[in-house]
């Protein structure tokens, strides 16, 4: 047994990182152990519990008997069960896939000390001593028995299960041996601590009271000391590839391979770090979230109070920061203040940044355009809002600004010398040592071809050459081209459009579309720099560097979003990029080192409607199961643009999914055979879903026969009810003809009637009275009245339906013959209902008089009273109602009459008028309906008769 000491060199530094905390998600902010499983996922232990990441998505698992969310000590058995211990002592696991926490059927356990796995048992403390359970089926096996001390510490690690007890450290290995060696070294320790990694163990006090590190092999030889001065207090620790990380409330401390010390993220508590399958640190705080650093070489530098904006580097010791509060200051290559060169008193934020090394001045934009000499500090002005400047030759520059173009002599002693400052010189000076080339644009961007002796400028107008021979317009496809940004190196240019494409000008001003010899989609390119031989641009998630001599294509993964980037530096060593956090720092040759390891893609669930489906097998669903939903993961840590997810159906078209999906769900698959294929980037999965959806039994083929036949059979029914309606409909025809000829001879018959000889010959016999008496008024009026009403009958034969001004012409051409043949003693009146429209308001032809006839023949003839007739034409709803009112002998009395003169010809066809209502009312029910009342007086006699006819108006 040795022990040796070890120099110490520490050095404070704060990687880059990425955050997970409560504002994005993580379901707590207090973390004490991160663990990532087999399958890639990060399982956390918070306040909240356990909980599974998978880069999008958290996950929080419990269990109904738990006594407590908080804990740690998660663990992978092998069987793929994620194992946790709460703070009380007490073990629960998760079954791969499973939903909820499963509590281990365990006896009282002594407090929290970590558990243990082997290959095949699992070793939990408890009161009487340590239990071992099989993990084929979690059945307690056996006991080690011993008095356990109140602080003892635990671990496990290639295969063996390690713990302190009392000044003892003992190894229970897979086959359940026990091994016991006694712990000799210095003591005063409060709490030892226990930690392993497939190399060995180490054990260290919690205090760090002899400021030390003790390891020891796999066998518990001891091995050797390390000092360890630094933290005070121990939160944990960890080893990572056979280095030792000691985590403090100050950070962590890396235990390197050479003897140095690194002191990381010293202004952190620190309670576990994890390296992760894409090398990816995972850094747990027991307040502040996780931290996840790509890479432990790219720190990020945190200006205090300086909020950076722009960068330049001053010489090999000292950079230039502009910020957004107006100031420029000068720092170390650690990013330590030396000076503040310049503060505006406005505190407008400076937008540019331009450093003349030979001249030694430094060329600044913020409300002006502004020159400071670094010699001899003095500022000039200049109201101009210049975006960028380009040297031509000693002290005169190319500008281009918003609003003009043009010139400017930065030394304000210098003489004209050469023949550019002679073609300045001859463009209108709009401000002390400054010219004007050209006015009302937008100028972006210029640079200078000392080989060409033009200058170029970018602008919201197009894109200008410039020399001694005059102006001219660069154009692509005969169009004008609107450049952000130009550079040149040697005779070539190099654009960024504003759409975001990279093109190349040759010496024939020949474009070149350079993203996809990049891999870079069209549009896609943010912004664009040049440093000596070095392009430089940034893509939508990279920040690329072309050497344009050798070609050297270097890609460097920020990990930020490309907004957040105000400026970058380039230079042998470094990367320099500004953010609005700080400023990244990475080595020039450090290439993204997790960017050839593919992320992890798998189907995690499948769900047919509500029922799980195992992932094992091939399923066929019925039709009434064709809500599918498949869950799956995309395990790629450490990235803020994770690769891009596809996914096609039966090798179909290649569909995207969002990035932060992580579902598929289709409502309602047709029936049919069915594979799910993923694809990430430009690589297919072997992860798919196989499955078919049965159609339902109306869809299968023995139903369709089923029911083709029967359609014939329908069919063939149809055509013999069709053939037996036809028949029908061509008897309902002739029925209907015979109907027409019935009603035609009802018509004739009821025109008989009204033009019977009985009636004729009375008139005759009136008109003749008329004259035998010499009374040629009346006989005139009498005749005259006769013919026309002889005349309006013969009219309205010929046609179905009259006006009720009509019907009720005749009927009184009719009772005023009447009248004039019975004399005084016989009154008719006729009242109508205003309401009603009797022009416009139809009924069926000579309908009405047979029943006025009807009231005078059999009721009023045979009175022995004064004879009134009375006639009503009512609206009633859409019915035409007409009252007929006699004060005769009464309907019985007239029968008796009647019967007696059955030899004599009848006035009134009563039995042809009927048929012909049966007729009308055939095909229009209830369109006429004729009711008859009997009048009485109080002693029950007879005093006439009430007709009540009710007719559809149409």
């Amino acid at each position: 047994m040795f022990g040796f000491l070890i120099s110490i060199q520490v050095y404070g530094q704060e990687p880059y990182s990425l955050k997970l905390n409560k504002s994005n998600g993580l379901p707590d902010n207090s973390i004490f152990n991160i663990k990532q499983d087999s399958c890639g996922f990060i399982w956390i232990a918070s306040l909240e519990g356990l909980t599974r990441y998978d880069g999008v998505n958290y996950k929080t698992y419990l269990s109904k008997s738990q006594t407590s969310k908080p804990g740690s000590a998660i663990q992978e058995d092998s069987f793929g069960r994620i194992w946790y211990e709460n703070f009380d002592g007490y073990l629960y696991y998760l079954e791969q896939n499973g939903d909820s926490l499963i509590a281990l059927k365990q006896e009282d356990p002594i407090g929290y000390i970590p558990f243990g796995l082997t290959e095949h048992y699992l070793l939990v403390f408890q009161k009487k001593g340590i239990d071992v359970y099989n993990l084929l089926n979690l059945e307690k096996v056996s006991t080690f028995t011993f008095e356990l001390s109140e602080f003892s510490s635990s671990c496990s690690a290639h295969n063996n299960f390690y713990f302190f007890n009392q000044n003892d450290l003992y190894k229970i290995d897979n086959n359940l041996n026990l091994k016991k060696v006694n712990y000799s070294l210095p003591g005063g320790e409060r709490t030892k601590q226990i930690y392993a990694d497939e190399n060995g163990i180490f054990i260290v006090s919690k205090f760090n009271e002899n400021k030390a590190i003790h390891f020891f092999d796999k066998n518990l030889n001891y091995l050797h000391t390390w000092d360890l001065i630094g933290p005070e207090v121990i939160l944990g620790a960890t080893y990572i590839n056979g280095e030792a990380w000691i985590h403090s409330n100050q950070g962590t401390y890396l235990l390197k391979e050479n003897g140095s010390i690194d002191h990381l993220f010293p202004s952190k508590s620190i309670s576990c770090i994890i390296k992760d399958r894409q090398e990816n640190y995972w850094i747990a705080t027991p307040r502040e979230g996780i931290f996840i650093a790509p890479n432990l070489n790219s720190p990020i530098h945190q200006l205090d109070n300086y909020k950076p904006n722009k960068i330049v580097k001053l010489d090999n010791k000292s950079l230039l920061i502009a910020t957004k509060q107006g100031e420029i200051i000068q720092v170390d290559s650690n990013m330590r203040l030396e000076k503040t060169l310049y503060s505006s008193s406005d505190k407008s934020e400076i937008t540019y940044l331009y450093l003349d090394e030979k001249e030694k001045f430094i060329a600044f934009s913020n409300m002006y355009f502004n020159v400071l000499d670094l010699k001899s500090n003095q500022l000039q002005s200049y109201d101009l809002a210049v975006k960028e400047i380009a040297l031509i030759e000693n002290s005169l520059y190319s500008f281009a600004a918003s609003g003009l173009i043009g010139f400017f002599i930065a030394d304000q002693q210098g003489e004209v010398v050469s023949s550019w400052q002679n073609f300045a010189l001859n463009y209108s000076t709009v401000l002390d040592k400054v010219y004007m080339l050209k006015a009302n644009l937008r100028a972006r961007s210029t640079t200078f071809i000392s080989s060409k002796q033009t200058i170029y400028y970018a602008s919201n107008t197009g894109l200008f050459a410039i020399n001694s021979k005059g102006e001219r317009e660069i154009l692509l496809n005969e169009e004008s081209f609107l450049a952000n940004k130009i550079v040149s190196f040697k005779n070539d240019i190099y654009a960024l459009s504003a759409k975001g494409n990279l093109y190349r000008l040759d010496t024939e001003d020949n474009f070149s579309l350079l993203n996809e010899s990049f891999n870079l989609s069209p549009y896609s390119i943010k912004a664009l720099k040049l440093f000596g031989n070095q392009l430089v641009f940034i893509s939508q998630q990279y920040v690329h560097a072309v050497n344009l001599d050798s070609k050297e294509h270097l890609i460097y993964n920020i990990n930020i979003s490309t907004y957040e980037i105000n400026d970058l530096y380039l230079d042998e060593k470094d990367l320099y990029i500004v953010t609005h956090e700080g400023i990244i720092q990475i080595p020039s040759r450090q290439q993204d080192k997790n960017a050839d390891i593919p992320p992890l893609f798998q189907i995690t669930q499948f769900w047919a409607g509500n029922n799980k489906i195992s992932l094992s097998e091939n399923h066929k669903f019925n039709h009434n199961e064709n809500k599918i939903s498949i869950h799956f993961s995309l395990l790629d840590f450490g990235k803020i643009n994770t690769a891009s997810l596809f996914y096609s159906i039966n090798g179909k078209e290649w569909i995207p999914i969002g990035a932060t999906t992580r579902s598929l769900d289709f409502p309602e698959l047709a029936p049919g055979v069915y594979e799910i294929l993923f694809k990430v980037n430009e690589e297919i999965q072997e992860a798919s879903i196989f499955f078919e959806v049965s159609p339902p039994f109306w869809k299968r083929t023995w139903f369709i026969l089923l029911c083709v036949a029967s359609i014939m059979a329908l069919i063939y029914l149809y055509y013999r009810y069709r053939l037996n309606q036809l028949n029908q409909q061509i008897a309902l025809l002739k029925a209907n003809i015979e109907l027409e000829k019935s009603l035609s001879s009802s018509i004739l018959t009821s025109i008989k009637s009204q033009m019977n000889p009985h009636f004729f010959y009375n008139a005759l016999n009136t008109i003749q009275a008329y004259i035998f008496d010499n009374d040629k008024r009346n006989a005139s009026k009498y005749l005259n009245k006769f013919s026309k009403l002889t005349r309006l009958i013969l009219e309205m034969s010929e046609r179905e339906k009259i006006s009720l001004q009509e019907e009720i012409e005749a009927l009184t051409l009719y009772l005023e013959l009447e009248k004039m043949r019975f004399g005084e003693d016989f009154n008719f009146n006729i009242i109508v209902d205003e309401q009603l429209d009797i022009d416009f308001s139809h009924i069926p032809s000579m309908l009405i008089q047979p029943y006025v006839e009807n009231a005078i023949k059999h009721g009023l003839l045979h009175s022995k009273i004064e004879k009134n007739l009375r006639i009503e034409f009512l609206q009633e709803a859409s019915f035409l109602k007409v009252i007929i009112v006699d004060n005769g002998i009464g309907r019985a009395k007239a029968l008796e009459l009647n019967t007696l003169k059955e030899d004599k010809p009848s006035s009134f066809s009563t039995g042809a008028n009927e048929k012909r209502l049966a007729i009308i009312n055939k095909n229009n029910p209830n369109m006429v309906s004729v009711h008859y009342e009997d009048l009485h007086n109080e002693h029950q006699h007879p005093i006439g008769t009430k007709v009540i006819l009710r007719i559809l108006l149409k």
